[in-house]
């Protein structure tokens, strides 16, 4: 009988969606607010599980897991907004790039980098998952992770050593 009780109601809340401008294929990236993302340029690109791997796999990322409901996730946002604008000149020196992904919109691609909280700050050599950035928060102490990171990068990675092969462009 409580089932049955509770029929009424449907139409109702359809129709309250539906007022609200929600159609059935909705998705949670319509649904949820987005963090502001610094510029849009790639620096401050928002990856998908079908941009993630094929964006990832060459260069330095640095990519942050986030949930646009997540308090941390909210208080963190403006630092990584300001390093991620003031990291972008690294790009060019060290292919060294900043993105993010909205965990509530992709999930399955959380779960497969296992993904265990947000926010995840995590870095990625050539898509090889180089471990979680474990530091303070905080704008001096991300940016100094970042330079040290996108130097490494450069240093081992890009500047070949006079012995070995040249690298294929």
């Amino acid at each position: 009988m409580r089932l049955l009780s509770a029929l009424p109601t449907l139409p109702v809340l359809s129709l309250l969606f539906l007022s609200a401008g929600l159609t059935a294929d909705a998705t949670p990236t319509s649904l949820s607010p987005r963090l502001p993302v610094s510029n849009g340029g790639a620096a401050g690109l928002h990856l998908t599980s079908n941009t993630f791997y094929p964006t990832t796999h060459k260069g330095a990322w640095l990519v942050e897991f986030y949930s646009p409901h997540c308090p941390h996730c909210q208080k963190f946002a403006p630092t990584w907004d300001d390093v991620t604008k003031m990291s972008e000149h690294l790009a060019d020196s060290s292919e060294f790039r900043m993105a993010r992904v909205d965990g509530t919109a992709q999930m399955d691609l959380c779960h497969d980098q296992k993904v265990k909280y947000f926010p995840t700050v995590r870095l990625y050599y050539d898509g090889r998952d180089q471990g979680d950035y474990k530091g303070p928060r905080t704008y001096d102490d991300l940016m100094n992770y970042v330079k040290a990171k996108a130097e490494w990068y450069r240093v081992h990675i890009l500047v070949q050593d006079p012995m070995s092969p040249p690298k294929q462009p």
